[in-house]
C-alpha cells in the first residue's frame, strides 16, 4: 500500500492529508517528507506531536508564580494562521491526547484558522476519522465534530491499516 499512497503524495505534494493507519506503516516518514517539501519551497512550516503542542497552549495559560519565567511561545498558534502566508502543519499522533474540552477547543481554534485560511494540513493517527470523531467527542461532542468535519473537508484521508 506504501507505493500507492507515495505516489498519491508525490502527483500533490500540496494537499492536506489525514494519514491513518497502524504503527510502522509509514504515516510519520511520509508527513516529513511533505514537510521537507514545503521548507524547500521556503514555505512556513510546524512539525509536532499534538501532545506537545496542547501541553505548551496549557503552560501559556497556567499563572506564573514570582520567580517563574514566562513559558517559550507555543510553535503556532492560530492567530498564526491569519492567510498572510501559506502554512504547511504536520500534527503527528492526532489521537493520543486526553481530549478534554480545553484541548478540543484549542485543537478547534488552530483545525478552523487552517481550513479557513487554506493552509496544508498533515495529520497522522492511530485512529481513522470516524474513531478520531468519537474520540475528540468524548468531552465536547460540539467541537469534536466541528473538528472533524473541517478535516474530512480539508484532508485527502489514507489509510494504512
Amino acid at each position: 500500500m506504501q507505493a500507492e499512497v507515495i505516489e498519491t503524495l508525490q502527483a500533490d505534494p500540496h494537499a492536506s492529508y489525514l494519514l491513518c493507519g497502524r504503527n510502522g506503516a509509514g504515516k510519520s516518514l511520509m508527513g516529513w517528507c511533505l514537510l521537507r517539501q514545503a521548507v524547500c519551497e521556503s514555505r512556513r512550516v510546524v512539525g509536532i506531536n499534538l501532545a506537545l503542542l496542547l501541553d505548551q497552549y496549557r503552560a501559556l495559560e497556567r499563572p506564573l508564580r514570582e520567580e517563574e519565567e514566562l513559558p517559550p511561545r507555543p510553535k503556532v498558534l492560530a492567530s498564526d494562521l491569519d492567510g498572510s502566508r501559506n502554512w504547511f502543519l504536520l500534527l503527528q499522533e492526532f489521537d493520543k491526547p486526553r481530549p478534554t474540552e480545553y484541548a478540543s477547543e484549542r485543537l478547534f481554534e488552530l483545525v478552523d484558522m487552517a481550513f479557513n485560511f487554506e493552509h496544508q494540513l498533515v495529520i497522522t493517527s492511530n485512529m481513522d476519522a470516524d474513531e478520531l470523531d468519537t474520540h475528540w467527542s468524548t468531552s465536547s461532542p460540539r467541537y469534536g465534530r466541528s473538528i472533524m468535519s473541517r478535516l474530512r473537508e480539508t484532508c485527502v484521508q489514507v489509510n494504512l491499516f
